[in-house]
């Protein structure tokens, strides 16, 4: 196998048992296929079902430990040094810019980890270019603030930033408005207010997406609905099941039945 990095590729696994340290691997897309995986960098954790990707940047290390009663199903993407560098600036400069200086060595793109919903048709399409441009977009246009300093703003993200890696990482649990407001460092009503704005949707409407996401992804897997319900952090089934049909327009018997 080639070292990662040296070439585009996607790596799948399904596994109960799989461990990796202080990793530095290049660009890449963490997701979870069905299962729940948590990766540690930079000091912090991030908790992925399959309602959310992780994207880490060129020499970010990582680790990750998985020891699970049930197998868990990855899907990693790893690009080649360099090729969303290429892409990145092939999207935001002019043609005369690309026409003059055809061969450039693009600097590396540095950002910090960054919580991403995964791109339409992940993780099955194999696209790189395609995938390369999402991420761009992803990565250039960001979420929006609603305060116009430059550094303020950056700092008023990054707390935010915490707020949604809390939800993910404690979406199957009850969280409440002040709890999340500490995790930011931000008072209660700043933090919804802001967190709505950069979302478009509350802290609470936020979470409770990623629940139904992973009951979705549950229900897939085969997993009855009584058993998403529990898992996704619901204690009434038909409380449950009647958020379930208003976001997906069926009950979770019925999307099963679909698998």
């Amino acid at each position: 196998m080639l070292p990662l990095g040296s070439a585009n590729c996607v790596l799948h696994a399904r596994s109960r048992r799989h461990s990796v340290r202080d990793l530095p691997g290049p660009l890449s897309i963490k997701s979870v296929v069905s299962g729940s995986v948590t990766w540690h960098t930079e000091g912090r954790f991030y908790r992925l079902t399959p309602s959310s990707a992780l994207v880490l940047a060129d020499g970010q290390p990582y680790s990750l430990h998985i020891d699970e009663a049930r197998p868990v199903e990855t899907h990693c993407v790893f690009f080649e040094h360099g090729f969303v560098e290429d892409v990145h600036r092939t999207m935001r400069l002019p043609e005369h810019i690309l026409l003059d200086d055809p061969h450039p060595r693009p600097a590396p793109l540095a950002f910090a980890p960054r919580l991403i919903a995964p791109p339409d048709a992940f993780p099955l399409n194999r696209d790189f270019m395609w995938l390369a441009e999402q991420l761009v977009r992803s990565l250039s246009d960001g979420p929006s603030c609603p305060v116009r300093r430059p550094s303020t703003q950056a700092e008023l993200l990054r707390r935010i930033s915490r707020a949604q890696q809390y939800l993910h990482a404690h979406f199957d649990a009850p969280v409440s408005l002040a709890e999340l407001a500490r995790e930011a460092c931000l008072s209660p009503y700043h933090l919804h207010r802001s967190f709505r704005s950069v979302f478009r949707r509350t802290p609470l409407a936020y979470q409770t997406e990623l629940r139904l996401l992973h009951a979705r992804a549950l229900l897939l897997d085969g997993r009855s609905a009584a058993e998403a319900c529990l898992d996704s952090g619901y204690e009434s089934l038909p409380s449950f099941t009647q958020l379930f049909k208003r976001r997906f327009g069926c009950t979770p018997s019925q999307i099963r039945k679909i698998r």
